[in-house]
């Protein structure tokens, strides 16, 4: 679970850095969103 928890809080100061970097309009705010939801996919342990 740390571990999970650790990961999440990566992905998700990535996010935040990325959005302060960049001027966002909503095509760039929906590419963000949906980068990280891909990171966030292809990070899940397999079962």
């Amino acid at each position: 679970i740390a571990e999970i928890r650790t990961h999440a809080v990566d992905l998700a100061l990535q996010a935040a850095q990325r959005l302060i970097e960049s001027s966002l309009d909503e095509a760039r705010q929906r590419q963000l969103v949906t980068d990280f939801i891909s990171k966030i996919d292809s990070r899940k342990p397999s079962a």
